[in-house]
C-alpha cells in the first residue's frame, strides 16, 4: 500500500513561494506514487500557476475572507473552529504523515495527530520576526527574543518595532495563549525545517529544539535539460540584461533596485516579472524617469514565458526582506550571475555556486554593485554542478525518509 501524507496549508490563493513548495511537492510525491491530500481554508486555482500544475485532491474547509492576523480573536476562532472537520477528514484519510508549513497551523495539525497517534512534520516557511502585523512576537514567550533577532537582521530593523502595538485584554490573552500553543507543538513536532539558518537560530532560541535546514528552487530533471544552454547568457550581446521575479509588495524593494537603476547612465536592461499592489506605482516611476526602454514590467506571465526570460538573462536581483527566496534557487539552475539582499543568507551551499553576491538594501550599494557587475560580468563563472541539495527531488525525499 502506498504511503499517504495530509498537507495542511492556511491558504492556497495566490502565486508564490509557499504556493511553488506545495505544488512541487505533490507534484513529486504523485511521480513516486504517495497519495497527497490537501487541505487549507482557502483556495483559488490561479495558485496553480496558470496550467503548470495540478491539484486532484484538495478539501477546502472555508472559503471566507482572509482574516488578519493582527485580529488575533478572529483569526484564532476561525482556525479553530475547524479543527472537528479537520478531524473527520484526517481520519478518513488516515495518513501516514501530517505536514504543514506555518507555526500557527502546527498547532491544530499538532493536535489531529495527537488524537490520532500520527507523526507530524513542520516546514516553517517564512519568519515569525519577518511581518509587522503579526503580534505573536510581542507575546511573553516570543518578546524575550525581540531586540536580539531583530537587530540580526537589517530587513527585521528596517520593518519591525520593538514596542509592542496596544492590544485589547482578550486579544493580548489569546495572543500569549497561541504563543504557548505554538511552543509546546513545535516541540512536539516529529521534524521540523527551516529554510536557512538565519531561521534555524531563531527556532532555537524560541523553541529550544535544532530544526534540519532543507530548502530548494528546481527539478533535477529541469537542469540536465539546461546543461546544453551553458554559456549563452550574455555572450551575444553587450548589454547585460538583469531580472527581478516576484509579488510586487513592499518588502521585495524593487522600488529601491529601480532608483538605483535610474542614476546609472551605461547601457542596461531590467526586467521585472510579477504583480502586485505597487504595480502602478512603481510604473510610474519607470514613466517619470523616462526609462520604458531600459525597464520592462511585464506583470504576471506564464511559466514557460518566465522559462524564456531566464534563459536569455545574464543576472538575477532579489533584495527581499527575507532570508531565502525560491526564485534565486531557480535562477541559479539556469547559470545566472546572482545579487541578493544581505538579508539574504549564503551558506556553503550558495558558496560553492560562486556567482552569487551579497549587497546592502540602499540604493548607494546597490547601485554600485550593478556598476560593478556590469563591468566584470562573466569574470566569475557559476558552478551549476554544485546544486544537488537544492532539488525539489532531494528536498521532498528527506521530509518522507522523516
Amino acid at each position: 500500500m502506498s504511503k499517504k501524507i495530509l498537507w495542511v496549508v492556511g491558504s492556497l490563493e495566490q502565486i508564490g513561494g509557499g504556493e511553488r513548495l506545495l505544488l512541487e511537492g505533490v507534484k513529486y510525491y504523485d511521480s513516486i506514487g504517495v497519495q497527497t491530500k490537501v487541505v487549507t481554508w482557502r483556495y483559488n486555482e490561479k495558485a496553480l500557476f496558470g496550467k503548470g500544475y495540478q491539484l486532484k485532491d484538495v478539501v477546502v474547509l472555508e472559503n471566507n475572507k482572509e482574516v488578519k492576523r493582527s485580529n488575533i480573536l478572529k483569526f484564532g476562532f476561525d482556525r479553530f473552529k475547524s479543527i472537528i472537520k479537520l478531524l473527520s477528514i484526517a481520519r478518513k484519510f488516515n495518513p501516514d504523515l501530517l505536514l504543514c508549513q506555518s507555526e500557527y497551523d502546527a498547532i491544530i495539525v499538532g493536535i489531529i495527530a495527537r488524537i490520532l497517534n500520527k507523526k507530524f512534520t513542520v516546514l516553517i516557511f517564512g519568519q515569525t520576526y519577518q511581518f509587522p502585523y503579526d503580534n505573536i512576537k510581542y507575546s511573553i514567550l516570543f518578546r524575550k527574543h525581540l531586540t536580539e533577532i531583530v537587530n540580526s537582521c537589517q530587513g527585521y530593523k528596517d520593518s519591525i518595532p520593538l514596542t509592542s502595538p496596544k492590544l485589547s485584554v482578550s486579544n493580548a490573552l489569546i495572543n500569549n495563549t497561541l504563543a504557548y500553543l505554538r511552543y509546546y507543538f513545535i516541540r512536539k513536532a516529529f521534524k521540523t525545517f527551516t529554510l536557512s539558518k538565519q531561521v534555524q537560530w531563531e527556532v532555537e532560541k524560541i523553541y529550544k529544539i535544532t530544526p534540519e535546514v532543507l530548502r530548494a528552487g528546481f527539478s533535477r530533471k529541469e537542469i540536465s535539460s539546461r546543461n546544453h544552454r551553458e554559456g549563452l547568457n550574455g555572450t551575444s550581446n553587450e548589454t547585460i540584461k538583469f531580472l527581478m521575479v516576484n509579488r510586487l509588495v513592499k518588502k521585495k524593494r524593487v522600488d529601491l533596485v529601480i532608483n538605483a537603476f535610474k542614476e546609472l547612465n551605461i547601457d542596461y536592461q531590467l526586467t521585472i516579472i510579477g504583480g502586485g499592489e505597487e504595480f502602478d506605482s512603481l510604473n510610474q516611476i519607470i514613466v517619470d524617469n523616462n526609462l520604458q526602454d531600459k525597464i520592462n514590467l511585464t506583470g504576471r506571465i506564464s511559466d514557460e514565458k518566465l522559462k524564456e526570460y531566464l534563459v536569455n538573462s545574464d543576472v538575477f536581483m532579489s533584495l527581499d526582506v527575507g532570508d531565502f527566496d525560491i526564485t534565486v534557487v531557480e535562477a541559479m539552475s539556469y547559470g545566472l550571475e546572482i545579487i541578493v539582499s544581505s538579508d539574504f543568507v549564503i551558506d556553503d551551499d550558495f558558496k560553492k555556486y560562486k556567482a552569487i553576491r551579497p549587497v546592502s538594501p540602499n540604493v548607494v550599494d546597490v547601485k554600485e554593485i550593478i556598476k560593478d557587475t556590469i563591468e566584470n560580468f562573466g569574470k566569475v563563472k557559476p558552478n551549476t554542478k554544485e546544486l544537488d541539495n537544492l532539488t525539489w527531488e532531494y528536498y521532498f525525499s528527506k521530509i518522507l525518509e522523516s
